[in-house]
């Protein structure tokens, strides 16, 4: 396996011992060539390529009802990921690996061009537009020293741009990964680097910034502010124990005890990305409760912070085409976004071929 890629290789052994005889030798060239069977000289495998496209479910979120079948946004062969959708619906940005590099690209909805707006030479993501549609912030890791090539990425830097022009400014030297831009623009809140992961906030106007929200033993992440500004869903990451989605009250960004935290989901499964309806009566996120993971929604009460029971939204259950389920994408890279008339996904679309060759002829 080479930059995340398998090959099939072959090794001789020897017939006494069953010790390797020689060096392991390529017997393929695909790029992903996966489940071999042999018999003499001869085998057959397959061989799978997935590629990464942004793709849009129309929706009436406030009622939470699919209005018609997903369809694609993006069709380049490179990959598209993290897309964030303005609550009109109609910007949508997101980043992509086109021409080596990653680029932030912007799309008018329905059907527009797509626009680059600018490239990262180191990597980032976390891409979130705001939502009125006019700017968006994204995470770029960078080296501690810049002066040292080799130094390490220690430096979690918050840039925002101008979708009007592409004009980019760096707003936090060392913030974390933003999730969210406030409903009313004026803040940015992201996760800090830390091993246990706590919620900040950053006043974009002057660029100050404060940690407000932390758990006794998990990392907090995905956090979003009702569009009312009352609430703040997120999910919990219990690692192997599963992620849950819990709603906490806002208070502008101050602390808040955990005592006064409400779950939402289950604690059980991986459940995560929530995001707000643009009335802030539903919300949605990713979940695997089926064996799947899918879309679905919960109605939420804003007087009482109680959610009603949840309800599937968009089933993924294919291998062909999923959210990066099966090629093992952080649920970030997804994007999960949500407008008022669509919710945007990143899907990885998986096709394979099945091959016969024969040992020292295939490549």
């Amino acid at each position: 396996m080479a930059q995340g890629r398998i090959g099939l290789w072959h090794l001789a052994l020897s017939n006494r011992n069953w010790h390797a005889h020689g060096k392991p030798q390529p017997v393929t060239s695909h790029s992903n060539a996966l489940h071999p069977s042999l018999q003499g000289q001869r085998f057959v495998f397959a061989s799978a390529a997935s590629n990464l496209d942004i793709w849009s479910v129309p929706l009436d979120a406030d009622q939470a009802r699919v209005t018609g079948v997903p369809e694609r946004l993006t069709g380049h062969a490179a990959e598209d990921f993290c897309p964030s959708v303005s609550m009109d619906g109609r910007t949508l940005v997101f980043l992509s690996k086109r021409a080596g590099g990653t680029s932030l690209w912007k799309k008018s909805l329905p059907g527009g061009r797509e626009i680059e707006l600018g490239r990262t030479p180191v990597p980032s993501n976390r891409l979130k537009i705001s939502a009125d549609g006019k700017w968006a912030v994204y995470r770029v890791m960078e080296q501690s020293d810049p002066q040292i090539a080799a130094s390490p990425f220690r430096k979690q830097a918050i840039y925002a741009t101008r979708l009007d022009t592409g004009e980019t400014r760096r707003v936090c030297v060392d913030c974390g990964a933003p999730t969210h831009i406030t409903p009313d623009g004026r803040l940015v809140l992201y996760e800090t680097g830390s091993t246990i992961a706590k919620l900040g906030a950053l006043r974009v106007a002057t660029g100050e910034k404060w940690e407000f929200l932390q758990h006794s033993h998990h990392p907090l992440r995905a956090a979003r502010v009702s569009p009312g500004g009352a609430w703040l869903a997120l999910h919990l990451n219990r690692g192997l124990d599963g992620r849950q989605i819990y709603v906490v009250p806002f208070l502008d960004a101050s602390p808040t005890p955990e005592r006064n935290w409400t779950p939402i989901t289950e604690s059980t499964g991986a459940h995560e990305e929530p995001w707000w309806s643009p009335n802030g009566r539903y919300l949605y996120y990713l979940s695997d409760r089926d064996g799947w993971r899918c879309v679905w929604a919960q109605k939420f009460d804003a007087r009482t912070g109680r959610a009603g029971e949840p309800v599937p939204i968009q089933h993924f259950h294919q291998a062909r085409r999923s959210p990066l389920s099966f090629v093992k994408r952080d649920p970030l890279y997804v994007g999960l976004s949500v407008a008022q008339d669509r919710l945007v996904v990143t899907l990885a679309e998986i096709t394979s071929n099945i091959w016969l060759a024969d040992i020292g002829v295939a490549r």
